[in-house]
């Protein structure tokens, strides 16, 4: 079994180009070092229950710009 923290390190390890948005339900969930490191902050954390699914539709909008933005040399 594994966590949805445990599934983000992993998916990154094998693919270090993917970015990620949380949904919890936990009020207790905190981003650890490693989550910081692959990129994920505060605003990448959506807690349970989502009230107004354009929360979902503007951190995802804002995820596909930034990355859209990054120089591909």
């Amino acid at each position: 079994h594994m966590d949805g923290a445990s599934f983000i390190k992993a998916a990154y390890r094998r693919n270090p180009g993917l970015n990620f948005l949380i949904h919890t339900g936990s009020m207790d969930f905190q981003l650890d070092d490693e989550l910081r490191s692959i990129g994920l902050c505060e605003r990448d954390v959506l807690l349970k229950p989502v009230v107004d699914m354009d929360d979902f539709v503007r951190s995802i909008t804002r995820i596909v710009s930034a990355s859209n933005n990054v120089d591909r040399d």
